[in-house]
């Protein structure tokens, strides 16, 4: 495992406890390792793509603005128009945080805010991971093109909501369980990644050994 600090036992016992096996520590620049992450998983870490949509914003004072689909088209929202620029800031701001919680597999995206600050986390294999956050000032409209992408009432703040909304991405379809719910600071989201596409398994794939297969799909 190349570490810039290889010497971070609470990682290195993080790592072990996460993975099951024995890490052995190897020191990296910061630049090399993060060069071998865009050489191996994108072009773009979640955070320089989240520092190129913020400086669209120019200095914050300009007005964001919430693009909303049209209720007639079908088979959800296309995230791979991320990158095409045309996009309000704020929509694709949230399609980054969706396909960034997609591509790492996660389950849940939590976006929670404190009274300072707008936290973003993603749950992987069952664990909360902290993930690049946008500034607090965008909370509000990312929650609003939340409840829009949800069709769930923008001004009602006081009391939770649920919805669900159907997404494209990488030419397969992904639904979003989405709950809100008010807190002090503000509103809070729950999100729940469904994989429909992933659940397609035949019986021959889940590793039987061929008599127990068989008997199995007897008993069926």
């Amino acid at each position: 495992m190349a570490m810039e600090d290889p010497l971070n036992i609470v990682i290195l016992d993080d790592l072990k406890m996460m993975t099951g096996y024995d890490v052995r520590p190897v020191f990296g620049a910061e630049s090399d390792i993060s060069a071998a992450i865009d050489k191996n998983y994108g072009t773009k870490t979640s955070k320089e793509a989240l520092d190129d949509i913020l400086k669209k914003t120019v200095d914050g004072t300009t007005e964001v603005s919430l693009v909303q689909e049209d209720e007639n088209k079908g088979g959800g929202e296309d995230l791979n128009s991320l990158d095409k620029g045309e996009a309000a800031p704020i929509v694709q701001m949230v399609n980054l945080i969706i396909s960034s919680a997609i591509k790492a597999h996660a389950s849940d995206i939590h976006i929670e805010p404190t009274y300072k600050e707008t936290k973003v986390r993603f749950r992987i294999d069952g664990v909360l991971h902290a993930q690049p956050s946008p500034p607090k000032k965008f909370h509000n409209a990312i929650i609003s093109r939340l409840k829009i992408m949800s069709n769930l009432d923008i001004s009602e703040r006081r009391i939770p909501q649920d919805g669900r909304t159907k997404l494209k991405i990488d030419d397969h379809e992904i639904d979003l369980r989405v709950s809100i719910l008010p807190c002090g600071p503000g509103e809070k989201v729950v999100m729940r990644i469904l994989d429909s596409s992933g659940l397609k398994l035949r019986l021959e794939d889940l590793g039987m050994e061929p008599e127990n297969l068989a008997i199995f799909a007897k008993c069926l």
